[in-house]
């Protein structure tokens, strides 16, 4: 078993185990908003949109990289292929 899988699978126990020791409902206050629900789905909600914020805040910087990364890679592939042909000629 990949370690990502234990710890996704203990993630899940413990979030099981704090949403049914944490079912209560409560109400929160937002802006003209109000939302009642239990606290457990509540914090699931609110982690869930920071992660998703956290992720696409992260996609352009993501994107940039991998752009930059081909650009290198196809610059050592002809700077190689000027080394070879250097060689050949000696």
């Amino acid at each position: 078993m990949s370690r990502f899988l234990v710890v996704f699978l203990i993630g899940v126990i413990v979030a099981l185990i704090f949403s049914l020791q944490n079912n209560s409902s409560t109400i929160v206050y937002f802006g003209p908003w109000q939302f009642q629900g239990p606290i457990a789905l509540i914090l699931l909600i609110s982690f869930s949109l920071g992660f998703f914020l956290s992720l696409i805040s992260v996609i352009p910087v993501l994107i940039k990289n991998k752009f930059t990364i081909l650009k290198q890679q196809k610059r050592i592939e002809d700077l190689e292929k000027q080394i070879s042909e250097k060689e050949m000629k000696s």
